[in-house]
């Protein structure tokens, strides 16, 4: 049972007998001020962000996500869950993948369920999906019940609050290629190890990995009872799957699990971003809108380690927004590009920032 107390954040609940349903321009208008007010952003900001809404293309069906993680963008606006949702939804995201607690998927954390409970529903209120970045322990590559259990976690939290502020479905991001022998990461009981230099090939390890993970997503799949799922993969297992270094990895076996599967492309170029992603949405031509390419926009904030090569960052706002519609361009002739995706939330808001400041 959830227990919802009188915090801080519970003051800008809204009326939900009133929906405030606000559709997305790519001009200014009143909607825009609308959302810039909830946000809490300046006219500068809203104008900014109206080209790099135009270039994710929403009005022909593609859709674009960006991670949100609890100790970056979630702490930032703990006390403002309505500013961070009107925000990504201004800038034209239609999909979050929100890393949250399981203290505050199971209500002992109240601050923080209060806060995913109404970032959920200013979310849906704004037109975006959210789901829940629940799927990403390593223990779990060991261990059938830890995704079981995770599974279960989602679902009862689904199930103890309004539909309004439930998940619409969960991401997992299980990266095999970082579990090495002795790593940090890999978990006691493995019997496979990732390593790029010697344990590729039909059957080798590395192989063996990607077959564990396709086996996990389909463990998730079958206990989420129907809640959709979406996987971050690694742009070169379709690679070594089209050379014959892999039996597994390929993006169609993950989209038998998977709703839509999300590349991780991340370099500081357009170019060998979309040269990296390029194969993977070709092997699933025959699904329509089933992968999305994810570019990099953080730097030195969630999940990176100062690394300029990974990542867009630096090459500010307008070369963001020339790099989506070139991005965008390309993928007009590909049937399974999705969109963009972006890592991650707070990067972006700095890229944002910094042009307006600029």
């Amino acid at each position: 049972m959830l227990i919802i107390s009188g915090s801080s954040c519970h003051k800008e609940e809204p009326d939900i007998t009133v929906p405030v349903m606000i559709e997305i321009e790519t001009s200014t208008g009143r909607r825009d001020s609308l959302l810039a007010d909830a946000a809490g952003i300046s006219y500068e900001m809203m104008e900014a962000a109206l080209p790099f809404r135009a270039a994710l293309r929403n009005n022909q069906q593609y859709r674009s996500a960006v991670y949100v993680y609890d100790s970056k963008s979630v702490t930032g606006f703990l006390e403002k869950p309505k500013e961070l949702a009107a925000r990504i939804a201004l800038l034209g995201i239609k999909d979050i993948y929100l890393s949250i607690g399981k203290n505050a998927m199971s209500g002992s954390d109240v601050v923080r369920t209060n806060w995913l409970r109404l970032f959920n529903k200013y979310a849906h209120e704004f037109g975006l999906k959210v789901w829940a970045l629940r799927l990403a322990s390593y223990a779990q590559f060991a261990n059938d019940q830890l995704i079981i259990d995770e599974c279960e976690q989602v679902i009862a939290y689904n199930n103890a609050v309004a539909p309004d502020e439930r998940f619409d479905g969960v991401s997992a991001d299980w990266e095999p290629h970082v579990l090495k022998e002795g790593g940090v990461n890999t978990p006691p009981g493995m019997s496979y190890f990732w390593d790029s230099s010697k344990n590729y090939g039909v059957g080798g390890s590395n192989d063996m990995l990607l077959k564990r993970t396709l086996e996990m997503l389909n463990l998730a799949r079958a206990n989420l009872y129907g809640l959709p799922l979406n996987e971050a993969i690694h742009y070169m297992y379709q690679n070594n799957f089209n050379s014959g270094n892999l039996s597994y990895g390929s993006t169609l076996q993950f989209l038998e699990s998977c709703e839509f599967i999300t590349v991780m492309c991340y370099t500081d170029t357009r170019e060998k971003v979309w040269s990296r992603g390029l194969t993977p949405v070709e092997n699933a031509k025959g699904k329509p809108g089933s992968v999305s390419i994810c570019v990099k926009t953080s730097l030195n904030t969630y999940g990176d380690d100062g690394d300029v090569t990974t990542s867009l960052h630096l090459k500010g706002w307008t070369y963001l927004i020339n790099a989506l519609n070139y991005f965008y361009t390309q993928g007009a002739t590909k049937p399974a590009f999705r969109g963009i995706d972006f890592f991650e939330y707070e990067g972006l808001e700095i890229m944002w920032r910094d042009f307006v400041e600029s």
